[in-house]
């Protein structure tokens, strides 16, 4: 009942391959390694946890805002 619950209310999306490019971008641009675009003035580079990085390349791939939080099943692609 209580897992079905937070099935019901939060979204469930699959990782696939399609968001490593996303995943890449976010990780270099929160290092300030992206060449063709600098950090904005102001900011520094910082190094995101990888499960940010994750939850940040699945809202972008998906068009997702934050509000309610996503849950993402990790699967293997082999």
């Amino acid at each position: 009942m209580f897992l079905q619950s937070l099935l019901d209310y939060y979204p469930l999306v699959e990782v696939s391959r399609a968001l490593t490019p996303l995943y890449a971008q976010i990780d270099a641009n929160s290092q300030g390694k992206l060449k063709l675009q600098s950090l904005q003035p102001g900011m520094s580079a910082r190094n995101m946890g990888k499960n940010d990085l994750w939850i940040a390349a699945t809202a972008l791939y998906f068009d997702m805002e934050y509000t309610p939080p996503i849950m993402t099943l990790t699967i293997c692609l082999a």
